[in-house]
């Protein structure tokens, strides 16, 4: 299967799009908090997507707290129907939320970001 490379604007993540995937412009804002979109252009009809926001924490006064890791910590306890995933080294917290085109939110992070991530995709009938 042939894939494409993507990496984003200021080279905070990278990733790796099946043969057919495509960015498009979801959000009019600075790279530090632009939302990166992709969808699926090798069907006619509208099949799902997948959006990446990565957000950057500010350093707290005390560089021991790991504002990042905590928010996705309290994810975890609010949100009803959140799983912890662990990937790698990586603590991920993925959730569904009311969406009418199916959406599904996973929280990574990595340091002192955390990468929103949404799918969407269409619901079967």
């Amino acid at each position: 299967m042939d894939s494409t490379n993507f990496q984003s604007q200021n080279g905070r993540f990278s990733l790796t799009l099946p043969t057919g995937w495509f960015e498009y412009d979801d959000s009019e804002e600075d790279d530090d908090t632009m939302t990166y979109a992709f969808f699926n252009s090798s069907t006619e009809d509208w099949s799902g997507n997948l959006r990446i926001t990565p957000c950057r924490w500010a350093i707290s006064g005390d560089p021991t707290v790991d504002n990042a890791a905590n928010h996705v910590q309290s994810v975890l306890r609010d949100t009803l129907d959140a799983v912890k995933i662990k990937l790698g080294q990586l603590e991920l917290a993925f959730y569904t939320e009311e969406d009418p085109d199916g959406g599904r939110r996973m929280l990574s992070t990595i340091g002192s970001e955390v990468f929103e991530t949404t799918f969407s995709f269409a619901l079967l009938s």
